[in-house]
């Protein structure tokens, strides 16, 4: 009896492992579609579903297969290169061609083509100096700004309010008395 156990657990292992023959058919042929995918940011759960794999099965490929492993590394490093590219533009600002399309009071419709200028946005600069230039000393630290406590109080902010609308209603009971004229 336990032999016939050891048995079946051995068949079964095997089993499992006849799935990795599934690499050459499932994964192989489509390789170059696994880069455009990590380049254009799927996940790698994702590039699973799209594959038909289970999550297990894909870290079971990319740790037997250097090819697999290599080209994730590749596809990763170039979506970065794409990001930080992105990153410096909108750190320096650029200038952007919009196409817009108008409809004339005739029905007619027009093409209009105009620059925009978009600004440069200081935390992307402020991200670029301290990830990629290794001197970079931001103009203000955190460290030299001092903190400004507000030592408010709400009871004397209270009482503060209630004197004002004291204040107020004598004001407006002055004016509302009625004054006649003497001659």
């Amino acid at each position: 009896m336990a032999e016939t156990a050891v048995m079946e657990v051995q068949q079964e292992k095997e089993s499992k492992r006849g799935r990795s023959e599934l690499y050459p058919v499932l994964v192989e042929p489509r390789l170059d579609d696994i880069y455009e995918w990590i380049s254009q940011g799927y996940t790698e759960k994702s590039i699973c579903k799209k594959l038909g794999i289970h999550p297990f099965t894909w870290i079971r490929y990319k740790q037997d297969n250097n090819e697999l492993s290599e080209l994730i590394i590749h596809a990763r490093q170039a979506a970065g290169q794409v990001v930080l590219n992105k990153q410096f533009q909108a750190a320096c600002g650029q200038s952007v061609t919009l196409s817009k399309q108008k409809v004339t009071k005739d029905g007619e419709v027009i093409d209009i083509t105009e620059e925009m200028y978009i600004p440069p946005n200081v935390n992307a600069a402020e991200f670029w100096g301290r990830h990629m230039m290794p001197d970079y000393k931001p103009a203000k630290s955190v460290e030299n700004l001092t903190l400004i406590q507000n030592n408010f109080q709400l009871p004397d902010l209270q009482q503060q309010l209630q004197q004002i609308q004291e204040k107020r209603k004598q004001l407006e009971s002055l004016l509302a008395v009625d004054l006649e004229p003497t001659e």
